[in-house]
């Protein structure tokens, strides 16, 4: 068998040729990942978990917020009446002495958590969107726990 030789511009053509096309290759797997990214984030509609992520000033961000927090007690007020409505007298105390503490814990824990902004422009907001996921994981408690009495 004759052994091939190339000369030495040969091999660093080959060379050249073979990093070249691995750097194809990567840039070719980032592009599909930026595709699949950005179809995600088309597909579900731009959507972000803040609400009031489009408002510019604050007074719009803090009435947002306000609305977001209306938005969210309605919902598990909807929620805590109509379980409070299906369960017996004796347990309808104990969930009204439970939503009671929850109450207390979440204005202390939201006036907490919004005490960072102590003083500023964004501590009302703050203390609003906090109040706001509290109340809504509130209500997905109070289903997820009405939904396990049922079963």
């Amino acid at each position: 068998m004759k052994e091939i030789v190339l000369h030495p511009w040969r091999r660093i053509v080959t060379e050249y040729s073979l990093w070249r096309l691995a750097r194809m290759r990567r840039l070719f797997v980032l592009n599909v990942i930026a595709w699949i990214s950005l179809s995600t984030a088309i597909a579900q509609g731009g959507q972000s978990r803040d609400p009031c992520a489009g408002d510019s000033t604050q007074s719009a961000m803090t009435e947002c917020a306000n609305r977001a927090l209306t938005a969210a007690n309605a919902k598990l007020d909807k929620t805590y009446r109509r379980i409070l409505a299906s369960t017996d007298s004796s347990r309808r105390r104990l969930l009204q002495s439970a939503e009671a503490a929850w109450e207390k814990y979440r204005v202390a824990h939201c006036t907490f958590t919004s005490s960072y902004y102590a003083g500023g422009t964004m501590e009302g907001e703050a203390n609003l969107l906090c109040l706001a996921d509290e109340a809504s994981e509130r209500e997905r408690s109070l289903r997820r726990e009405d939904k396990f009495e049922r079963h």
